[in-house]
């Protein structure tokens, strides 16, 4: 589907797929497509993501430094730590329909609760181009000798 600029007769794209195999990273855990502005032009922001995890599957832990984020479930149910200043954190479920809200820069992580299947979620964020800070990115260059401090 494209639809006309109000601007100009440039055709725009109006409609894309959350399943483009050139958008999804591929772990054990699970498969996460992730949809920004530099491939849908028309996001001003906002970004979306596509979280599909498998039995005992967890999304890495990591934070967004600027966008905050809002997981929704679509399908089965997930187990989600949200850390924010001072040591604070907060453990919780959600299940299909539920939605949870986690602020810019607090870490936090989505693991499947489902013993029999995978679990489905849509994640809006709200940058064009989030940035993305995982902990085996952040901490895996550090020894053990300063991450055991």
């Amino acid at each position: 589907i494209k639809s006309m600029s109000s601007t100009t007769s440039t055709p725009i794209n109006i409609k894309f797929s959350l399943n483009e195999p050139r958008l999804s990273k591929r772990t054990t855990c699970g498969d996460l497509c992730t949809l920004t502005s530099n491939e849908f032009p028309i996001l001003k922001k906002l970004s979306i993501q596509h979280l599909v995890l498998q039995v005992g599957g967890v999304r890495e832990p990591h934070w967004h430094g600027n966008a905050n984020k809002i997981i929704y479930c679509l399908y089965g149910s997930a187990l989600i730590t949200i850390v924010g200043n001072h040591g604070k954190y907060n453990t919780f479920g959600i299940t299909e329909g539920q939605a949870c809200f986690v602020p810019s820069g607090y870490a936090h992580h989505v693991e499947n609760m489902r013993k029999d299947g995978t679990s489905e979620f849509i994640i809006g964020l709200s940058h064009e181009l989030p940035e993305e800070f995982n902990f085996s990115m952040t901490f895996g260059p550090m020894s053990d000798k300063v991450l055991g401090n």
